[in-house]
């Protein structure tokens, strides 16, 4: 069986869907998959799938993503399938159900913030996404999603079989291991500046995230509250004011 795989979120600068394709990616070849998967990814510069790049086929196609999502919208082609010569099923991890010949289809659907509000989005990414998930739910073979909630929505707002829907939760990579206390508390003083005891928000700083409220709620309790707040994550679309905002409700520090 010869498994086809959406590597275009791999990049330097991975968020949530780009850290699922990295990882599920990374343990199906663990499991014996080496002869099986090739991947494909779009863009003007080629992705950055780190440890696995010389592990598995590749083929990166050198133009804009969107562009060619426009061109598979509107002209049907090329097939996916064609461009890997030939799979039997072809994962599109990024919201994104390109055309095929003859494989069968796996859509990865995260979340559908992007049609329950619209605001919250990118005009990039609510525009298309908003346009096609209900024509791509209904044309793939199977959905995953992450949690039970998505599922609901993926039922109710495109209309998806219940029964084609599968929850698979995320695991934590045997990267992650614990390490003593002290050796955590000497590493966030020493390489961050950090002190306990602090709150943490990891993720990256979009309004769909609500870090405005996360900010308005700290704030009033800021000088008698022990805790700092941290915020780890890239900036995000339409986030511009974050700076501003931290010094106009004095959370600077």
């Amino acid at each position: 069986m010869r498994i086809g795989i959406d590597l275009s979120a791999l990049s330097t600068r991975r968020t949530g869907v780009g850290s699922f394709t990295y990882y599920m990616t990374k343990h199906l070849l663990n499991l014996g998959f080496e002869g099986s998967l090739l991947g494909l990814s779009s863009g003007w510069q080629p992705i950055e799938p780190g440890a696995l790049k010389d592990r598995f086929p590749q083929r990166h196609i050198r133009i804009p993503t969107r562009a060619l999502y426009k061109l598979w919208e509107w002209s049907g082609r090329p097939k996916v399938d064609s461009l890997l010569g030939g799979v039997d099923i072809y994962h599109a991890t990024n919201y994104y159900l390109p055309p095929v010949e003859q494989a069968r289809r796996v859509l990865s659907i995260y979340d559908l913030g992007f049609l329950k509000e619209p605001s919250w989005g990118s005009p990039k990414i609510v525009g298309p996404y908003s346009r096609n998930m209900r024509r791509f739910a209904r044309q793939a073979d199977a959905i995953i999603t992450c949690s039970q909630a998505s599922k609901q929505d993926i039922v109710d707002l495109l209309y998806a079989e219940p029964e084609k829907v599968t929850v698979t939760y995320g695991a934590v990579d045997d990267t992650f291991k614990p390490v003593s206390r002290p050796m955590a508390v000497d590493y966030l003083a020493r390489e961050h500046g950090i002190q306990l005891p602090f709150l943490l928000y990891v993720g990256t700083l979009e309004p769909r995230k609500n870090i405005d409220g996360l900010l308005d709620s700290f704030a009033p309790i800021a000088r008698d509250f022990p805790h700092s707040l941290v915020l780890v994550g890239q900036q995000g679309w339409n986030m511009a004011h974050l700076d501003d905002k931290i010094q106009a409700l004095g959370l600077q520090d």
